[in-house]
Parts: C-alpha cells; structure tokens; sequence
C-alpha cells in the first residue's frame, strides 16, 4: 500500500528528531580551503546572503543547529533561527549559550505556520532544506508575509524534474523530498509578492556519488563531481552547464533571491 504524504512526513519529522540524523553533523559552515561541490555550492549561498545581512533582522529558516546564523550574528543586528526538529534547536541553544554571541535566539517552530509577527524581518533565508517540507507554498507564502516592505530572501529549492530527484527516491530511509518543478517556485513566489532578483541553477547531475540506482551509475560517477567544480569565468562549470535553457528546467537546486515589494 502506497503512503499517504501525511505519513512521509511523520517519518521525515522523526529522522530529523534523531532517528536518522544527528544534531553534531547536521550544519556544518564551509572552511574556505574546502573545494568540495558541497563546500563550494554553500559559500555560492552565503555570498548571496551577506549583502542584506548589515545592520538588518534576520531569520535563518530550517536553521538545524544554528551554525550559519552564528557565523553571521557579527552582521546583524537581530537574528532568529526556526527549525521543526527539537534535538537541533536544543543543540543550537547549547552552543549559542557556550560562546555567549547575544543577537541570536533559536526556537522550534512549523515553517508553514511560523511564529513571527507580519512584516518583521529584513532578510530570511533558507539553505538546503525546504525540498523535504511539503507544501513549500505555503512556507514561501509565509516567507512573504514575516517579511518587511523591500525585505528580500535567499533560498534553495529541489526541482521534481531532475536526475537527483531519481536518485533520491532510490534512498528511502533518507528525508523523503518534496520537490516542485520550476514552474511552480516561480508561480509560488509571484503569489507570495516576492520579485526574483536572482535565479541560479545547480547540480545537472546528482554530484553527490550515489550507486542507486543502478541504471544510472553511469552519471552517479564520483569524477563527475571534480570536473563540474572546475571553475571557469567566476563559475563552476555545472552552474555553467545547468544555466542552459533547456537544462536548466532539468537541473535540480534553484537559488533564488527574491524582494518583497
């Protein structure tokens, strides 16, 4: 019998509750030395972020344990993380306390219904997260509405018509993925009020060296991952690649940024 989405997503909510993933590894930030896609694909976020970061309010959305918005907390002058997983925030709370940094709270909270007041934040972003949460419309409608006037947002989102998502559902006890075509971000995005100010495309392929399934090991190749790092020009040849026309609608992760009007 099939599962109903209601069911992925208790399983989801009890991977990341400890089940399957661990709070000491969940967010780590890019040393600048590391030249991994991963790495390389994280600080390509970061730099997208840090140009509203000054002086503003900030949300880290499916924030984990924290570790990117205390990397940022010399920035701003106010940042909160949400995350729907306890074992993380609680995690995010022990290290925030250890170091002392005093612009930074964590709370648990549902990022389609988030406990903030309408029109409260500069700036929310949301790094490699919102492809396992169903119903990413309304996380983005919500997105939409914390916002400021002229408040803008920087997430990542899992396209449904990629090679990695074929690769994803090969790997059942991970996160089951909830991810929507390009049509649909851009669609969500326009009835949330955001403008996109940015739109860049990543990973064609997987790039993360899987071997399932097994029809596909011929592009699961772990090569393939130190050529499309290669840079060229300022950008990685899979950002290159994936930023084709045609492919880019079959290129999996879409970073957006995005201004409330």
């Amino acid at each position: 019998m099939s599962m109903r989405v209601s069911d992925w997503e208790r399983e989801n909510y009890e991977k990341y509750g400890g089940k399957f993933y661990k709070a000491d590894h969940i967010t780590v930030v890019p040393s600048l030395e590391a030249k991994d896609f991963s790495s390389k694909l994280a600080r390509i976020r970061m730099d997208l972020t840090t140009p509203y970061m000054r002086g503003t309010t900030v949300l880290d959305l499916c924030c984990g344990t924290g570790e990117y918005l205390m990397f940022f907390a010399p920035m701003f002058k106010e940042g909160k993380g949400l995350d729907f997983s306890a074992q993380f925030i609680e995690k995010a709370n022990q290290t925030r306390q250890a170091t002392g940094i005093p612009n930074v709270e964590f709370s648990w909270g549902n990022a389609r219904q988030m406990p903030f007041d309408d029109q409260y934040f500069d700036l929310v972003y949301s790094f490699a997260s919102l492809y396992h949460i169903p119903r990413v419309d309304q996380v983005i409608s919500e997105i939409g509405r914390v916002l400021k006037p002229n408040g803008k947002c920087v997430v990542d989102l899992g396209n449904l018509y990629s090679l990695n998502t074929i690769v994803c559902n090969a790997y059942p006890h991970w996160a089951h993925p909830y991810h929507i075509s390009v049509p649909a971000m851009k669609l969500f995005f326009r009835g949330a009020g955001l403008t996109i100010l940015q739109h860049r495309a990543f990973q064609f392929l997987p790039l993360w060296g899987a071997d399932r399934p097994k029809w596909l090991k011929p592009l699961l190749w772990n090569g393939w991952s130190q050529w499309f790092t290669k840079e060229f020009r300022g950008k990685m040849l899979d950002e290159w690649i994936s930023s084709f026309p045609v492919l880019k609608l079959l290129a999996f992760r879409h970073v957006f940024v995005c201004e409330k009007k």
